[in-house]
């Protein structure tokens, strides 16, 4: 009887080894499986519009000497891009056109902030600064209109934050940070005004594997897409007033008013997961040739529920992807 309860106990202890074992081991799994779920997508550079010709040099002082940031490329196209380290490419372009009927004034744009806002899409860029008040002394020194505040970040309600508006009233906001380097500044948050929370969500999850979501309330969430975060807030989620928010402007409709490009590790299986998901492109990505054998997809563009557009490539290929 003895033996039996000791080979009882032997299988037992056994079993629950293995078991711990196997658990360990999906755990590991899992967690390799998050990884690469998080690392096969990143968010390669968003786009910014200048109205006109003339507000060129303030974008270029802005980037370069009060963000710190490297300009990249200067091209024909009037197309600028400037790198700050470990943040997205940031794109700025030449409109063809100005937006007609713009409901906010340049120069006086950070003084009542909420009528920037006027259509879905991007709403700020939160910049993190190592010394506050020196970049207000910079940003003043060279023209740009500012203010501060403590009610604009939805995470960080008591946060005090900088609030200028360098060209085309394109709100940045500025957060002293302890780990930013004090040459150069880093992108910290994207900040996009949508129309359905929840909607929004499930489309980022969808297509760009949008992960760590954090819900600030029923109308705002943090979120990381492509390896950035992002706050996706319903109007009243950034503190906007029904007033104050006038859907007026359709991204789609009109001169674009941003862009964003994603790069994707495998992206033919992110071309399928994308169809299987129900969605559809804007521009299909085709297959490319070479020597008669398909090396890899064209970019292609596909559209948010509120009619962002969002560029979408192959990291392999794409001559914007960093590693």
């Amino acid at each position: 009887m003895n033996n039996f309860l000791t080979l009882l106990k032997k299988s037992v202890a056994n079993t629950l080894v293995s078991n711990s074992l196997m658990a360990l081991v999906a755990l590991v799994l899992l967690s390799s499986r998050v990884f690469a779920q998080s690392e096969s997508v990143k968010l390669d550079y968003f786009s910014l519009a200048l109205a006109n010709q003339d507000e060129k040099p303030k974008a270029m002082f802005f980037f370069q000497e009060v963000l710190g940031a490297n300009l990249m490329t200067n091209n024909d196209q009037n197309i600028y891009e400037f790198e700050l380290p470990n943040s997205p490419v940031i794109r700025v372009f030449k409109k063809e056109k100005p937006e007609p009927n713009a409901t906010c004034n340049y120069n006086k744009s950070v003084e009542n902030w909420g009528s920037c806002i006027n259509s879905y899409g991007l709403a700020w860029i939160v910049v993190a600064t190592s010394d506050l008040k020196r970049t207000a002394k910079e940003l003043k020194a060279a023209g740009y209109p500012i203010k501060y505040s403590k009610s604009m970040l939805p995470d960080e309600p008591t946060t005090e934050v900088l609030i200028t508006s360098p060209f085309n009233n394109q709100l940045f906001l500025f957060v002293q940070r302890e780990d930013v380097s004090a040459s150069t500044c880093k992108i910290e948050n994207i900040h996009l005004v949508v129309e359905n929370l929840k909607k929004s969500i499930g489309f980022y999850s969808d297509t760009m594997g949008a992960s760590d979501i954090e819900y600030v309330s029923d109308v705002c969430a943090k979120v990381q897409i492509g390896g950035q975060n992002f706050i996706l807030a319903e109007p009243e989620g950034l503190l906007l007033e029904p007033s104050q928010f006038n859907n007026s402007t359709n991204n789609e409709a009109s001169v674009i008013k941003e862009h964003f490009g994603f790069l994707f590790n495998d992206f033919e299986q992110g071309i399928y997961a994308i169809n299987g998901k129900g969605y559809y492109f804007k521009h299909t990505p085709q297959p490319q040739y070479r020597d008669n054998k398909h090396s890899h997809f064209s970019n292609g563009q596909i559209l948010s529920p509120d009619g962002l557009v969002i560029d979408l490539g192959d990291m392999a290929v794409s001559r914007y992807s960093r590693q």
